[in-house]
Formats: C-alpha cells, sequence, structure tokens
C-alpha cells in the first residue's frame, strides 16, 4: 500500500508539483509488479556480461537472487508502458564495503530496456558531468533536462550523451540516504511533462523499500550539500 507520508515528503523534497493521489496510484502499481508481477525474462538480459562487467560477479552473494532481478525488469517495462521512452534504467549505489570490485562509491545497474546503458557508473570526479545518474547520486536531487545540448553547450554536461532529454530520480529511504537512481532518457525534447513523470516517479518511491530488503545496507555516503556546490 503506498505510503502518503512517504510521497508527499518525496514530492515536497524534489520539488515536484504533483497529484499526490496520482503518484499514490503510480507508487501501488509499481510495488504490485515487484510484488506479484509475473513474465519470463532471459537469464542473458538478467545476468548481463558486457562492459566488461559481469553481473553476477559484481553483485554480492547475499543479493544474486534472479527472482528479485526479475520483478526489478518487469516494473521498469511495465513503468515504460505507461510512460513510453527510448530507454530506461535502475541503478544501485554501493561502496566497496558491498561491491568488492570498486574502490569508489559506483551505481551497478541493476536492470534496463531500450538503447544501451553504462553497467557501472562511477560517483566521484567528473562523473557528475558525463552521467546524470551520478550526480543525481551525488546531490540526492531529481534532475530533468528538456534539451541535452543547451546542457552541452553551457557545460553542465560534457561528452556523450544517450537521448535529446534525460530525467534522474533518486532512490531514497526514510532518512534520505540515496539507494540508487532511475534513470530514463528519449530521442523527444520535453518529453518528461508532469503526466509522463508520475510514473517514473512512483517506480523510484517503490524500489525504495524493495531495494533495501533485497540488497545489503549500502553505506555509500556523500555530503549533499558539498557535492552540489562542487557540480553546480
Amino acid at each position: 500500500m503506498a505510503d502518503v507520508a512517504v510521497i508527499k515528503d518525496y514530492l515536497q523534497t524534489q520539488g515536484l508539483k504533483l497529484s499526490l493521489d496520482d503518484v499514490a496510484v503510480a507508487m501501488l502499481a509499481a510495488q504490485t509488479v515487484l510484488a506479484i508481477g509475473q513474465g519470463e525474462v532471459d537469464g542473458g538480459i538478467l545476468w548481463y556480461a558486457e562492459d566488461e562487467v559481469v553481473l553476477r560477479e559484481w553483485l554480492p552473494e547475499a543479493a544474486q537472487q534472479g527472482h528479485a532481478l526479475r520483478q526489478v525488469f518487469l516494473a521498469l517495462d511495465a513503468t515504460l508502458q505507461r510512460s513510453p521512452a527510448a530507454s530506461a534504467a535502475v541503478y544501485w549505489l554501493g561502496d566497496a564495503q558491498i561491491l568488492p570490485l570498486v574502490q569508489l562509491p559506483s551505481l551497478l545497474r541493476l536492470a534496463a530496456q531500450g538503447q544501451s546503458m553504462p553497467a557501472v557508473i562511477s560517483v566521484s570526479g567528473d562523473s557528475a558531468l558525463r552521467f546524470l545518474p551520478s550526480r543525481v547520486a551525488q546531490t540526492g536531487w531529481l534532475v530533468s533536462i528538456d534539451d541535452v545540448a543547451d546542457w552541452l553547450v553551457d557545460g553542465s554536461l560534457i561528452g556523450p550523451q544517450p537521448g535529446i532529454s534525460q530525467l534522474a530520480l533518486p532512490i531514497s529511504d526514510e532518512e534520505g540516504q540515496i539507494l540508487g537512481v532511475v534513470f530514463v532518457a528519449d530521442e523527444r525534447s520535453r518529453f518528461c511533462d508532469p503526466e509522463a513523470m508520475i510514473p517514473w516517479v512512483g517506480l523510484a518511491l517503490a524500489l525504495s523499500p524493495f531495494m533495501r530488503e533485497w540488497l545489503p545496507n549500502n553505506n555509500a555516503h556523500t555530503d549533499n550539500l558539498n557535492q552540489q556546490e562542487e557540480i553546480q
């Protein structure tokens, strides 16, 4: 059941003027898929091996649950059906204590659809300029970009970017600690109007308790205020 207080806090924190009732419905829809969604997903898609990243080697042994991965994939797919986009991904934020193959906090891709997305994104250095999910993981603030070209021109983003427009939403717990990021990109400018954003907000909210139960405690921590000052 959607927690109205949690939704209200997320909307206020992120400065979103969305219908509380509509977000609650979207969150409940995502929660339902995460809990009881049915569907066959090819094992090679779930347990991907690409960009020199073999997911089975990166996920801690305690978290190597194919069922949980499948539910995240199905929830992502269901959200794409409600709010179509060229590509989307769900990332989990981990540090060296729970992701032994990294030295610094990094985002590990749990599920993706559409255009190719990086399997691992560092959350340090200039990665906030190269990857929107990294920026959101560092600051804790949602970012919606209507036209990526404008951000490239003024230097807010650098390097190759997916899509013409992008949306990245933090997955956070009740204390505000960042657990991961939902990332969406599309070939349309301004694709993510309020109506299109609602299903993605619902997914980010639904993933928070699911990821807390499934994945090891995440000790990756950043000072949001300092990070904001560094990347502005």
